[in-house]
C-alpha cells in the first residue's frame, strides 16, 4: 500500500489491525457502540462506526452482478461509483464493482470524480451553503480511501493471476 497524508488524522491510528481490533473491543464496551476497523490511505489503522470499509471477506459477488455492472455505459458506471463513495448501495452492488473485472474501470472513475471535487474545492467561489467545503472534503476522502481500496484490490489479482 502506499502511503499517504492521512485523510482522518483526527482519528487514534493504529500500525496493525491486530491493535485497533484490540481497541475496538476495549472501546466498543466502554461507550456502549459497535466499532470497526480499517486502514487509511496512510498505511495505519483506525476505527470507525461506519461498516462501509468492511465488506463481509466470506461473500463472493454474484457473477449476474459483475457482469451488469460491466456493462452499464459510462454515466450508469460514474453514478454507481459515487453512490458507493456515498455509502448508498447495498453489499452485492459492493462485491461486484470490487471484481476483478471491474476494478480498472472503478479506479478510473474514481480518479475522474477526484479530479472534479478537487477542482471544486480549489475554486475560490462562495457557495450558498456554509458547510459545502466541509462536506466535500470529506467526500474526496472517501474517494481517496476507495483509490487505495482500488489499488490494493488490483494489486492482489496481478498476484493472484501470477501465481
Amino acid at each position: 500500500m502506499i502511503r499517504r497524508p492521512c485523510t482522518t488524522p483526527h482519528k487514534q491510528a493504529y500500525t496493525t489491525r491486530d491493535e485497533a481490533e484490540l481497541r475496538r473491543v476495549e472501546d466498543g464496551i466502554r461507550y456502549g457502540t459497535a466499532l470497526y476497523p480499517y486502514q487509511c490511505v496512510c498505511g495505519q489503522w483506525h476505527l470507525s462506526r461506519n461498516t462501509d470499509q468492511n465488506l463481509p471477506a466470506y461473500e463472493r459477488p454474484d457473477p449476474a452482478n459483475v457482469t451488469r455492472i460491466r456493462t452499464l455505459d459510462a454515466a450508469q458506471f460514474a453514478a454507481l461509483v459515487d453512490a458507493d463513495a456515498k455509502n448508498t448501495i447495498g453489499i452485492p452492488d459492493k462485491l461486484a464493482l470490487r471484481h476483478p473485472d471491474n476494478l480498472t474501470r472503478w479506479h478510473w472513475a474514481l480518479k475522474t470524480l477526484h479530479g472534479k471535487v478537487s477542482r471544486q474545492l480549489a475554486e475560490a467561489r462562495t457557495f450558498s451553503d456554509p458547510n459545502w467545503r466541509q462536506r466535500a472534503e470529506i467526500y474526496r476522502n472517501k474517494i481517496e480511501t476507495r483509490l487505495a481500496e482500488c489499488q490494493r484490490l488490483r494489486t492482489q489479482a496481478t498476484h493472484t493471476r501470477a501465481a
